[in-house]
């Protein structure tokens, strides 16, 4: 069991900002910006069908929540409820202090049943993966294929894991032809969607069910028509095709590409004569930074890209124009967030309002990775340009190991997302103290998020600057108390070791405070795009937990150019003795950037916030603590002065 004294600085009150009438379209007179901690959304749940049984019924499942995060649009789920557009619009005018967003994929489309989708996406605006020219003329009865190159196509192509992710499930491999000239360029206007039924590799054919996805067959030219793997993935049930966000996407005879229809899309439904018109906004589910799979061919020249062309991230250039694009066609009074939990994640800070973590970690991890969260939320909430700040933690958890702690866990969520300024999804019954199970309870935040480990003595005795350090890819030039970094080669990234750091038994946590002097490649300094920060440790226990042992490292931060980033990485040492290790910092970019700070504390990285009801105390370490609120000022309204949080939890306590 551990003590930590807190001796912390003055905290100043902040009063309640004044609220204007509420308006269904006015985001400032929202709860979720009003109401204070902690804060529930209602998040999903659109296939439930006893809740909705009529509008009454589903309006008495929501309405205790601060806002609404649900899928509304038939974009991955044909058979949502009719009805409920036009319920979610009646509720939001009657309750114009809640917010209502949409949940969107945000990647794919569900391309097998809605006809209507292929009348506003041609053929050139999905991904496809490397194919293969077709060896014989194929006529429009044809139903066998004979291909340069077997390889690329099978029978068993897109994996439906459903809720038990047995991974028993397979969909068919679908498949575009479509017309080359003699420089290889595609005729997207001169195709036909197929489906696959049988791949014989000795013969070197395909056989295919012809005129699918609502094409029709044709006849097709040997060695003038290239037979194309589509990329899918699984949702709702059926195979979703990807957009082609990447700035390489091809145009269709408008000059449109996807994203660009994609946009107009959007702002339809968002529009006055849309389905949604008084909707607040968008949760992007799964609208990432970077292309999902190495295997992809985004510019469709028969080679797998990833993304990358010629050297450059051609997905995420093309995906922060998609964005910018949509915040230009929503205004700033609509809500765009998405999911922010991995490093390929979103990282259009600047475009988009907040984030989500699905999970506190991720949706298999309720703690382990806990810096990188915290890091990410701070980044994104201190370098935010944007008016409203909407980031929340989704009480996911997918772990089964996870799920047997799963009150402490999610409680630990809650605590965490209070101190972060984050919200969170519907917590069970009974997870918090009955002072703070209603919303808004703990109040407003009244004081700075406070890390006890950063006022425990410095490893480093203040010296952290004078250390060893020794740098791969980059120079490092010492001045006015700071360290300058600049890239020596072309790598992709640099890197600065802590050589030889002595560490006592117990935890270690890491503090480097650092700016960008130079953005991200492709953007520019007034962006707020931050370059990412990745930690490594020389030396790292065994957590008994196999294959998510490497969730306990997976570490990372971020910085950007317009003020300094303080990150922390947080190591558990469960019963290790003393010792000395290396520790690592991986800088994103080929950019300068100057290190202001680095210490290193043999403590948790616990967390505490001040509440105008109420005190949070988060205890992300593998053991109990014991913490002494005696030093905080204000302490005299705390109730107790010495609190014992369990091992990954948190506590909630009451302010007189």
């Amino acid at each position: 069991m551990r003590i930590i004294h807190l001796f912390l600085s003055a905290l100043l009150l902040a009063p309640l900002p004044a609220l204007r009438a509420a308006d269904p379209a006015n985001l400032d007179t929202k709860e979720v910006f009003t109401l204070g901690f902690p804060q529930e959304l209602t998040f999903r749940g659109e296939m439930s069908r006893p809740m909705h049984k009529d509008f009454a019924t589903w309006k008495a499942a929501i309405q205790d929540r601060a806002g609404v995060i649900r899928k509304f649009v038939t974009e991955e789920l044909p058979n949502i409820n009719q009805e409920s557009p036009a319920w979610a619009e009646r509720f939001v005018q009657e309750h114009p202090e809640k917010l209502m967003l949409l949940h969107l994929n945000g990647e794919a489309r569900q391309i097998t049943t809605e006809a209507g989708v292929h009348r506003r996406y041609f053929p050139g605006h999905w991904v496809y993966k490397p194919g293969s020219l077709l060896t014989t003329a194929l006529t429009r009865e044809a139903a066998e294929l004979g291909v340069e190159d077997v390889t690329p196509f099978k029978v068993d192509a897109y994996l439906d894991r459903g809720d038990n992710e047995d991974g028993k499930h397979w969909f068919p491999q679908m498949l575009c032809l479509v017309a080359v000239d003699e420089h290889g360029n595609r005729d997207w206007y001169q195709s036909e969607y197929v489906i696959v039924t049988k791949v014989d590799p000795a013969r070197k054919t395909v056989t295919v069910k012809r005129g699918q996805l609502f094409s029709s067959a044709r006849a097709h030219a040997a060695r003038r028509t290239y037979v194309a793997p589509m990329a899918a993935g699984v949702w709702g049930g059926a195979p979703m095709a990807y957009y082609n966000l990447s700035s390489a996407c091809p145009r269709d005879r408008q000059g449109h590409n996807a994203a660009d229809n994609f946009v107009a899309e959007i702002a339809g439904w968002f529009g006055a004569q849309g389905t949604l018109p008084h909707f607040n906004g968008i949760a992007f589910d799964v609208n990432y930074w970077q292309a999902r799979d190495a295997d992809w061919d985004v510019n469709n020249d028969g080679r797998s890209d990833g993304g990358m062309v010629d050297g450059v991230n051609v997905w995420r250039l093309g995906d922060w124009k998609f964005l910018t694009d949509l915040r230009q066609a929503l205004g700033d009074q609509r809500i765009i967030t998405a999911d922010g939990h991995h490093a390929a994640h979103q990282q259009a800070v600047g475009i988009l309002d907040g984030i989500e973590s699905e999970g506190l970690v991720q949706h298999n991890d309720g703690f382990r990775g806990f810096s990188r969260t915290v890091n990410t939320h701070l980044y994104w909430s201190e370098n935010t340009p944007r008016p409203h700040d909407l980031r929340y933690v989704h009480l996911k958890l997918k772990n089964p190991a996870d799920e047997k702690r799963g009150d402490q866990l999610r409680r630990l969520a809650v605590g965490t997302a209070c101190c972060l300024g984050a919200r969170n999804t519907a917590a069970p019954p009974g997870l918090l103290p009955a002072a703070f199970a209603a919303q808004g309870s703990l109040g407003m935040p009244v004081g700075e998020l406070l890390r006890p480990a950063r006022q425990s003595p410095d490893l480093l005795k203040g010296a952290g600057l004078a250390a060893s350090l020794v740098a791969q890819g980059c120079s490092l030039t010492r001045h006015d108390g700071k360290i300058d970094i600049a890239p020596t080669t072309d790598s992709d990234s640099m890197t600065v070791t802590l050589k030889d750091l002595a560490v006592p038994a117990g935890d270690l946590t890491v503090f480097i405070d650092m700016q960008a002097l130079d953005p991200l490649e492709g953007f520019t300094a007034d962006t707020f795009v931050p370059r990412r920060v990745q930690v490594r440790f020389s030396k790292v226990p065994s957590y008994g937990e196999n294959r998510y042992d490497s969730l306990y490292t997976e570490l990372y931060g971020y910085m950007g150019t317009h003020r300094r980033s303080v990150m922390a990485f947080y190591l558990r040492r469960p019963n290790l003795p003393a010792q000395t290790l290396d520790v690592s910092f991986m800088i994103e970019g080929r950019g300068r950037a100057c290190l202001y700070g680095l210490t290193a504390h043999s403590a948790a990285d616990t967390l505490i916030r001040t509440f105008t009801h109420g005190v949070v105390v988060v205890n992300p370490s593998l053991e109990p603590l014991t913490v002494s609120l005696q030093d905080v000022p204000g302490s005299g309204t705390l109730m107790p002065a010495v609190i014992k949080v369990p091992a990954l939890d948190a506590a909630f306590l009451p302010r007189k």
